[in-house]
């Protein structure tokens, strides 16, 4: 015998009668998604697939900038900074600081890596700003080294042709569940 409590339900709408409240609780058993309700939507392969380039793009920034900071502390102390002109040793200053703002940035593109695999829609946003802003620098330096942007240029046009469909924009915009 299932036992319904006389309380009113979220999954409820109003209806009080045994079946009403299981007629109304159905939609919560259902793989379609609906608007407005939560959504088990499996993640596009391709968001995957760009996470995976995010978290790739993150750990060789994180682990440049370790390497950068490292070689930048070796090199202070076996005291090779002392006997430098003081235009090498900025120099040295300003790669400890390029190897700190390296790692910070690599720890940002991780995070963004994790909100696309995890379907957050400020990493969706965040990605299709960096893609517009990685285009135009391209474009604006295309005549530097063409191949290359090039290539970035088609990289980014797909990823933002890609995360503008609307199969990939409803997996962002779902109503993902409550944390526990």
């Amino acid at each position: 015998m299932l036992l319904l409590s006389s309380r009113p339900r979220i999954c409820d709408l109003g209806r009080s009668s045994r079946s009403g409240q299981l007629r109304a609780c159905a939609h919560l058993m259902s793989d379609e998604p609906e608007l407005g309700r939560i959504s088990s939507q499996k993640r596009p392969l391709g968001v995957t697939l760009i996470g995976i380039l995010w978290l790739v793009r993150g750990v060789l920034s994180v682990v440049t900038g370790a390497l950068t900071v490292a070689a930048v502390a070796v090199a202070s102390i076996i005291e090779l900074a002392p006997t430098l002109e003081p235009l090498v040793r900025i120099t040295e200053q300003f790669a400890g600081l390029s190897g700190i703002f390296t790692v910070f940035v690599g720890v940002l593109q991780l995070l963004l890596a994790s909100g696309l695999l995890h379907g957050r829609y400020l990493a969706w946003l965040v990605t299709l700003v960096l893609e517009v802003v990685r285009a135009v620098v391209s474009v604006l330096t295309l005549p530097r080294a063409p191949f290359l942007d090039l290539l970035q240029i088609l990289i980014s046009a797909i990823t933002i042709a890609y995360l503008l469909q609307p199969r990939v924009k409803a997996f962002f915009k779902r109503k993902l569940p409550p944390p526990p």
